[in-house]
């Protein structure tokens, strides 16, 4: 059923993106067990350079999505860590984030995010040259877009795909994969 309000609702937010929000606040949080939300700054952060800043920002992202019991959010926290590992060339890390978004999104059900997943460990495993790998988790991603039936995200894979075609010299099966996500496009003027 549905909750009410509480007598005095309360909320309070961390948006500054210090590190004290980490180091003081969050433990503080954490030992109250009260629900909380973080406005994301990680991908300013991660825009601008500061790879390591916004990994910490993720990880508090994934940490508060375990205090509240919110697989989506614990899911897009750690992918969005991988994805600053990664392009910190930061491969071990990188695989680790990825790797768990994985295993939480197939716990959940979450096919869309595990699409998304497969998608971020097959570009880890491409930029590190593991064409075969790189490949695997992009079928993979590929058997479950079609389920998922969502166009944008089938095509990203398809991208992924041709990426990783392209770089292993495999160039006809490059251009297949990029009219495949060519044709995915909803929206004409995107193709």
């Amino acid at each position: 059923g549905r909750r009410g309000w509480p007598k005095r609702p309360m909320m309070v937010t961390f948006d500054d993106g210090y590190e004290d929000n980490v180091a003081v606040a969050l433990p503080i949080w954490k030992s109250l067990r009260l629900p909380a939300t973080l406005f994301d700054f990680g991908h300013r952060l991660e825009g601008a350079g500061s790879l390591a800043e916004a990994t910490a920002v993720y990880v508090i992202l994934y940490e508060v999505g375990l205090l509240n019991v919110d697989a989506a959010l614990g899911i897009d926290a750690a992918r969005s860590a991988g994805r600053a590992s990664r392009k910190a060339a930061d491969w071990p890390e990188a695989m680790r984030w990825y790797g768990l978004a994985r295993r939480i999104a197939e716990h959940e059900g979450d096919f869309l995010r595990l699409v998304r997943s497969l998608d971020g460990l097959g570009n880890t495993h491409r930029e590190r040259g593991a064409f075969p790998k790189a490949r695997q988790c992009y079928h993979d991603a590929w058997k479950i877009a079609q389920v998922v039936r969502d166009p944008i995200e089938t095509a990203n894979v398809a991208l992924g795909l041709m990426t990783v075609e392209r770089e292993a010299g495999r160039l006809e099966a490059a251009a297949s994969y990029a009219w495949t996500a060519l044709g995915l496009q909803p929206d004409p003027g995107e193709r």
